[in-house]
C-alpha cells in the first residue's frame, strides 16, 4: 500500500512539470519514426509491428 502511495506521489510530480511530459512524448514519437524508417531500409515487415512497442520503452 506504502509503495502505491509513493508511486502515486512521483507520477503526481513528474505530470506537474510539463517539460518532462513533453521530453516523454516528443521521445517516443521520434523513436517510432527512427524505428520505422530502419524497418523499411531493411525490408523487414516483422520488425515494423514490434516498432510501436519498442518506442514506447525507449520513450518511457
Amino acid at each position: 500500500m506504502r509503495l502505491l502511495r509513493m508511486l502515486a506521489f512521483h507520477t503526481r510530480l513528474f505530470a506537474s512539470n510539463s517539460y518532462f511530459v513533453q521530453l516523454m512524448i516528443t521521445s517516443t514519437v521520434t523513436i517510432l519514426l527512427m524505428q520505422y524508417v530502419a524497418s523499411f531500409a531493411s525490408h523487414s515487415p516483422e520488425s515494423a509491428s514490434s516498432a510501436w512497442l519498442r518506442a514506447g520503452l525507449v520513450g518511457t
